[in-house]
Formats: C-alpha cells, structure tokens, sequence
C-alpha cells in the first residue's frame, strides 16, 4: 500500500499520521518533504507510525535525515505507534535511540512537549550617548 499522509495540528505540535509504506522512492522522498516543511513551522513533530506496514532503509535513511535536520533547528521529533517489523527495523538500525519512540500520540505529544526548548528571550543592553557625542 502506498504511503498517505494526514497532518494533525495540536497546538504547537504537528502529528504526522502514516500509513501504508515508508519504502524507496516516492513515499520515502515524500514524507521527507512535508516533514523538512513542517520543521519550518513547528517546534515539534510526531510520527505516528501504528498503520505503517513497511519500512524499509530508504524509510529508515529519511527519517534520520530528518531527525539530523530537526536538531539543527532545535525541534524536537518522536515516534510513536511503532509495532511488528517497523519497531523490529527502528530497533535493528538502532534509531530507536536517536528518536524517542512511544506506545501511542497522547503519550509522544506529553513527552514532546516536555522536551522542548523554552522560547528565546531576545535581550540587549541601551546605553546610554551623551546628546553631544557625534555618531
């Protein structure tokens, strides 16, 4: 089955609902497109991976290729739904220690939320130039 994609927005999170293949090519290349998106937008996404039925390296190559991209951009990103062969794969390749990977959406949204950064104060200091001062 090929990969579809439904986008749910929470807040300030986005819940990237998978389903079918995550295998060479197209579906791979597009979920690593509206991924790279979405981290432009958002400070954190989830995958929920519970009706993905294959995973194969190209899969697995993109979704380390995001989580590269996430961390440059300070975001943070989790798994969730993994089960069967894509946990077994996720496992294997060991990205399971680069994602979190949670049970379910509700539990990788609480956690996600957790993680992320605080948001940046921007701060500087006036001085004060005397009135006769040439600038």
């Amino acid at each position: 089955m090929r990969l579809s994609l439904r986008i749910r927005e929470l807040e300030d999170i986005t819940v990237i609902c998978c389903r079918g293949r995550i295998a060479y090519r197209d579906e791979a290349d597009a979920l690593s497109l509206r991924a790279l998106s979405l981290l432009k937008q958002k400070r954190a996404l989830v995958f929920d991976l519970s009706e993905v039925n294959e995973l194969d390296g190209a899969g697995l190559g993109k979704l380390a290729g995001i989580q590269a991209q996430a961390t440059k951009v300070e975001t943070p990103v989790a798994l969730c739904g993994a089960t069967g062969l894509v946990r077994e794969m996720l496992e294997l390749t060991r990205l399971n220690s680069v994602f979190p990977l949670y049970s379910d959406v509700d539990q990788a949204v609480r956690h996600t939320r957790l993680r992320q950064p605080a948001p940046r104060q921007l701060s500087f200091a006036l001085k004060a130039i005397a009135p006769s001062t040439v600038l």
